[in-house]
């Protein structure tokens, strides 16, 4: 079990001790230069003792194995990531130094928890579940991801929503999709064609993207949230009537319990 410790700023005082032993001796003559390890090395010592007598005054450390398992658990609850946002997008690929169309992929840092110590990694697997082990189709990057499929949320930054529901059967799992809103028509989210064929089963939270807050480069790897949109009511609307049409016409709809018009907000790209 790793210890926990606060940061530490006394450290420093080495380098100096250093610096100023150093200071002392440089005008010494020649013969003294053999006496000058000796020197060094007694300060070092001593601003080696001052440092522990600081990290016993200033320093606070524990080892969470001699806490009970109830305050443990809290712990590791308490580390585990808010609701996240997991984008599958589309990038341009080369091969043989030419274009060579796009590729769709998904990268996601892994939760810290899975490498803590075992009962962390125990309590993280708990409530994560691997997703995209196997790569659909050549054109496909997706990397084995961890994912909370009750409370994440998967973003679809895509053309074709039914290409992803298709490649990757573990998405009808997922109670929260997002996707780029455009025209109804061209929506494929649960059925695709005439094949009344439902996708993403199990959804019961509809969030469409309407627009970006600010552009950001093209990367897989990109950080972002979605804000509510104070104008997007009368979208909200429309789908939702457009939802109970479908369901009207007999087609397989999951049971949307909630829509919500949102704006994509960049925050990082992590290479």
């Amino acid at each position: 079990m790793s210890c926990l410790r606060t940061p530490r700023h006394d450290d420093i005082h080495v380098t100096l001790a250093f610096d100023e032993v150093w200071d002392q001796h440089e005008e010494d003559s020649p013969h003294d230069l053999q006496a000058k390890p000796t020197v060094l090395n007694n300060h070092i010592c001593t601003v080696a003792n001052e440092n522990q007598q600081l990290r016993r005054q200033h320093g606070t450390s524990f080892r969470l194995t001699n806490f009970p398992l109830e305050l443990r658990m809290l712990v590791w609850e308490r580390s585990l990531p808010s609701r996240r946002v997991l984008r599958i997008t589309e990038l341009p690929t080369t091969e043989y130094g030419h274009s060579s169309g796009r590729a769709s992929c998904c990268c996601v840092y892994p939760p810290v928890l899975l490498y803590v110590c075992r009962e962390s990694r125990k309590f993280a697997l708990a409530h994560f579940k691997l997703f995209f082990e196997e790569s659909f189709g050549r054109r496909a990057l997706f990397k084995p991801t961890y994912i909370r499929p009750k409370l994440d949320v998967i973003y679809l930054d895509l053309d074709a929503y039914d290409e992803a529901a298709y490649g990757y059967p573990e998405l009808d799992e997922v109670e929260s999709i997002a996707v780029r809103w455009k025209d109804r028509a061209f929506h494929k989210i649960w059925h695709c064609g005439w094949e009344r064929e439902p996708y993403f089963a199990a959804m019961t939270r509809l969030l469409l993207v309407t627009k970006r807050k600010r552009p950001y480069p093209a990367c897989c790897c990109a950080t972002v949230e979605l804000l509510p949109d104070p104008d997007g009511q009368q979208e909200e609307l429309e789908w939702t009537n457009f939802i109970s049409w479908n369901k009207k016409s007999g087609y397989d709809i999951p049971n949307i319990q909630h829509i919500e018009v949102v704006v994509e907000n960049f925050i990082q790209c992590s290479s």
